[in-house]
């Protein structure tokens, strides 16, 4: 940048020295401190005694010192610097000296000249004036007329004279149109003007000339130039835009003399001529396919095998009868010769010969150390195994003892395949005696001692430790608990309440009826211990409020014939409701029956009488258990639990841990 910005960094900040002065001792007439201290001048003090002349104070105090500013520079607040009406300049150079006020290089490239901004916009960059577009730039508006930011705010519009239009010169860093007279192409805004084709002269050969719009003093118009040979006009093969992003028409060759590429049938091949360009398709022999090989920049009519990666073909030597590689030659043929693999040829997979070669390469079936179970010869599966030598598998094996009737086994150690005779497979895994602990099959084919189990027991199918119950949770245990008189109606639970162990195991069941955990009875009420629907033990309860373990909360019937429902954290008895005539409360018919519920000895002398449906009920009716088809008469319960010696056999039913009871 030329020394406008000298100057303007000069302008905006004071209190800067120059280089371009001449120091004069000379006090210039100062005599004394304005503090009266006996100083000079006051030190570091500077001031213009002219246009081109400055004095300053030393940090002494001892006298002013002469600055002579050079040609081209003046005195600014103590300062010499450029000139600003003086100084050169580029046409645009400016810079602002305010938020509103700017400098701008004069048109002839001599001195600046100070602007401010209009109202409601601010100085930037190199003194430009911006509200909501910059003073001074310019558009083509949609109707093809030229607008120009005049106030910073907004664009005024002013069409274009007779015979001119609108277009637009530049989009970055501020817009740029301009009218020129009517011409023939219209400049890309992004600045890619150039297009294939001589717009010039229709009759050429479009192939190789490029044409660009241009600006001239009658407007814009086309501007031909042909490629060299063998060089064409390609429409993408040109960038352009400001950072070179997009892309334009450019003259490039084709491709380079002498290179070959596949024609789209994949069975011809396609040469580069002296013109830069593909000639016409030349067919493979019949057979081969066209492909470049690997490495190659050129295709190649060649074998199949050669084109999917393979580095030849395995074949039958004729000479010993051992499998060996032909190998794929520079020409993507496969070699008549034999090459002798350190291991053996290797078919790729899936291993299917193309056009009768199958595809392979040198390899090794295994790697040192490794090994494998297969059949003794002649007997059963997995019954010996085999070593890697060379990176084949040896043509022997190892028999593993029929005596201890060891089988082979296959396991990995590492990425490593490996084999063993023995009783088990390594990693697997048995039940200790007991089950208390887990035993794990070594390396060597025989299972380790039992560990214990952290957690649990070990599961009969022997594959790991499994927790019998949640550690801190109550556990049902024992046997069913007895029914009777005010015993829950459906299931009763069991006799004991235990808690899980931190290590997953159900302690040992207590000896009931006084051992710890078996349930008591509690103000009275048995309690047994007691399942939600989801099969969480409640521990010993009179009943299971909520839902119990069928889904309904437990009811009764109580000795007064009322049906009671169990509260709901399960603690007791509550709200008995009485039966309304002629039904009467029952405990459950069937298993799949739950819960006690108003009901009556249906069909005998209108349905009315006692709940249990009996022979010496019935017999009041002229009617017996028989001759109503409920069956013969058994000794049986009724719902409050009193005994009923002619109890029709058909309604008497046992449910799991219920008593039994007469009814329908």
């Amino acid at each position: 940048m030329k020394r406008a910005l000298v100057l303007v960094a000069a302008l905006a900040i004071t209190g800067c020295t120059t280089n371009n002065t001449t120091i004069v001792n000379d006090d210039l007439g100062g005599q004394a401190g304005p503090d009266g201290s006996g100083l000079a001048c006051t030190p570091n003090a500077k001031e213009c005694v002219n246009d081109t002349l400055a004095r300053v104070c030393p940090a002494d105090g001892s006298g002013w010192l002469a600055v002579q500013c050079q040609n081209g520079d003046t005195c600014l607040k103590g300062d010499c610097a450029l000139d600003p009406t003086t100084a050169t300049c580029s046409p645009g150079d400016g810079a602002c000296i305010g938020n509103t006020t700017a400098l701008r290089c004069n048109a002839n490239g001599v001195g600046f000249a100070m602007a401010t901004c209009p109202a409601n916009t601010q100085c930037f960059g190199t003194g430009q004036c911006f509200g909501t577009c910059v003073v001074g730039e310019s558009r083509c508006d949609n109707s093809g007329s030229l607008s120009t930011c005049t106030d910073g705010v907004s664009f005024t519009a002013a069409g274009c004279p007779t015979g001119q239009q609108c277009v637009t010169v530049q989009t970055t860093p501020s817009g740029i149109a301009l009218c020129v007279p009517a011409t023939d192409c219209q400049p890309d805004p992004n600045g890619c003007d150039t297009v294939c084709g001589n717009k010039l002269n229709s009759a050429a050969d479009q192939t190789k000339f490029t044409s660009t719009c241009v600006a001239t003093a009658s407007g814009f118009h086309w501007q031909a130039a042909s490629c060299l040979a063998p060089a064409t006009c390609f429409p993408t093969a040109g960038v352009c835009g400001t950072f070179g992003d997009l892309i334009q028409a450019s003259c490039a060759q084709q491709c380079i003399v002498g290179d070959v590429r596949c024609g789209v049938d994949g069975v011809s091949t396609e040469t580069c001529g002296a013109d830069g360009t593909f000639g016409p398709d030349v067919a493979c022999t019949p057979g081969l396919l066209c492909f470049t090989p690997t490495g190659a920049t050129s295709a190649v009519c060649g074998d199949a095998v050669c084109s999917v990666g393979a580095k030849g073909a395995c074949a039958i030597d004729p000479a010993d009868g051992k499998t060996k590689l032909r190998a794929c030659g520079a020409n993507g043929r496969v070699s008549d010769a034999f090459t002798v693999c350190a291991a053996l040829c290797v078919p790729l997979p899936p291993g299917n010969p193309l056009n009768g070669l199958v595809p392979g390469s040198c390899g090794v079936e295994c790697q040192p150390g490794d090994q494998r179970c297969v059949p003794f010869p002649g007997g059963p599966p997995n019954t010996a195994f085999q070593t890697c030598q060379s990176g084949v598998w040896s043509a022997t094996t190892t028999a593993c003892n029929a005596a201890t009737t060891d089988q082979c086994f296959d396991f990995v150690v590492g990425i490593s395949p490996r084999a063993v005779c023995g009783a088990c497979a390594p990693g697997s895994t048995q039940c200790g005696s007991g089950t208390t602990g887990l035993q794990t099959c070594g390396t060597n084919g025989q299972f380790g001692a039992a560990v214990a189990c952290a957690v649990g027991s070990c599961v009969a199918s022997g594959i790991a430790c499994v927790a019998d119950c949640v550690p801190g949770r109550k556990v049902c245990v024992g046997a069913k608990a007895a029914g009777g008189a005010g015993a829950a109606p459906v299931s009763f639970g069991t006799v004991a309440s235990v808690t899980c162990t931190a290590a997953g195991t159900i302690p040992t069941t207590p000896t009931c009826p006084n051992g710890a955990g078996c349930c008591a009875a509690v103000a009275g009420v048995p309690t047994s211990c007691r399942s939600d629907q989801a099969g969480n033990a409640l521990g010993c309860v009179p009943c299971a409020g909520g839902l119990n373990e069928f889904g309904v909360a437990d009811t009764r019937c109580n000795t007064g014939g009322m049906i009671e429902t169990c509260k709901a954290d399960s603690s007791a008895w509550q709200n008995p409701i009485a039966c309304t005539m002629p039904y009467t409360c029952q405990l459950p018919q069937a298993p799949a029956v739950t819960g006690a519920y108003c009901h009556f000895c249906q069909g005998a002398g209108g349905g009315s009488g006692p709940p249990a449906c009996s022979d010496s009920f019935l017999s009041g009716f002229g009617l017996s258990c028989a001759a109503f088809g409920e069956g013969a008469p058994i000794d049986c319960l009724d719902s409050t639990g009193t005994d009923v010696a002619d109890c029709c056999s058909n309604d008497c039913f046992a449910d799991t841990g219920a008593p039994a009871f007469c009814g329908q």
